[in-house]
Parts: structure tokens; C-alpha cells; sequence
């Protein structure tokens, strides 16, 4: 079950208030602790629950700015797909625009994961945004799903994901 306490209704100053977090000494401990060895290789790190990701995942369907984000990264995906050279001119702005757009989703989830306390995971930074656009995709019929669920069960059943061990299958529907 997802045991969030914080109030997500307005998200308003999200990033200043990240960033302000960052700067202090609880704020740098919090986010310090490496959950990639230098062989690129997972850490056993804190497990996180996938009720708090579908629940970041809502909120990024929920507030207009987050879902521009996911909105973004599905244009950036499809003129990606359509490149054979990633420093393609046809979109002078491409490079800025779109790398500003995979820093705020990446920082979102850190906020996300400051506000809820739950103990940070930097592998699962994107992961409720990736939610999300599967449900923009209709890959999912809702963040909070049998489909969401069954997805990352078959992860942790297979290799295809490294990191799905470090998802909690907890009581989501609640």
C-alpha cells in the first residue's frame, strides 16, 4: 500500500523547493548514498514500492506541466526514431529542449522521492514518468493497473530489466 503522507494537490515551486532540500546537509545525505557500483552494476539499495512509483506516475497524468513533460518526451521519441543522425539540424532546438526535458523529469522524480520520504533510489528517478507514458501509449490502461503490475512482475521474472528487483510488488490498489 502506498503510505504517502505529503499533499500532492499543488505542486507549485517543486524545483525550488528541490533544490533548497539539496543544499542541506539532510538534503545531501539523503541523495549521496550510490545505488550504482562503478561497474555500472546495481547495489542491493532500499526496494521501492510500486504503489509510490504509480503514484508518481499519476501525478505526472494529473499536473499540466508534468504531463507536457511526458508529452515532450513522446515527441522526442518519435523525431528520434525518424534520425539517422542524432545532431539532425531539421530541429535546431532539439538538443536544449529535449535535454531540459529528461533533467526536470529526472529531478521531478527526485522531488517525488523527497516528498514521500520513502528512502531514495536513484535508478527509479524516471520510472514513474516511464509509467506514465505507457499510459499516454495506451500500453496501460491507468497508472494504477493490473497491466502496470503484470509488466513489472514479467520484469523481475525475465533479464530484460536489471534493476526490476529493486521493485516492491506491494498492495497497490489501495
Amino acid at each position: 500500500m502506498c503510505e504517502t503522507l505529503a499533499n500532492f494537490e499543488d505542486i507549485t515551486g517543486w524545483r525550488g523547493e528541490l533544490e533548497a532540500f539539496k543544499q542541506t546537509e539532510g538534503g545531501r545525505a539523503y541523495f549521496s548514498a550510490p545505488t550504482i557500483g562503478p561497474d555500472i552494476t546495481p547495489s542491493p539499495g532500499p526496494k521501492v514500492k510500486l504503489s509510490n512509483l504509480m503514484e508518481c506516475a499519476e501525478l505526472y497524468l494529473k499536473h499540466k506541466e508534468l504531463t507536457r513533460l511526458i508529452d515532450l518526451y513522446l515527441e522526442w521519441e518519435s523525431i528520434d526514431a525518424s534520425m539517422t543522425d542524432l545532431f539532425d539540424e531539421r530541429h535546431p532546438d532539439y538538443r536544449k529542449e529535449f535535454s531540459e526535458m529528461f533533467k526536470a523529469k529526472a529531478e521531478f522524480g527526485r522531488w517525488y522521492f523527497m516528498k514521500t520520504r520513502i528512502p531514495f533510489n536513484d535508478l527509479h528517478v524516471n520510472t514513474g514518468a516511464t509509467i506514465a507514458i505507457y499510459v499516454r501509449q495506451g500500453k496501460f490502461s491507468a497508472a494504477r493497473s493490473q497491466e502496470t503490475v503484470d509488466y513489472y512482475k514479467a520484469d523481475q521474472q525475465s533479464s530484460r530489466n536489471l534493476f526490476a528487483n529493486t521493485i516492491e510488488l506491494d498492495n497497490w490498489d489501495n
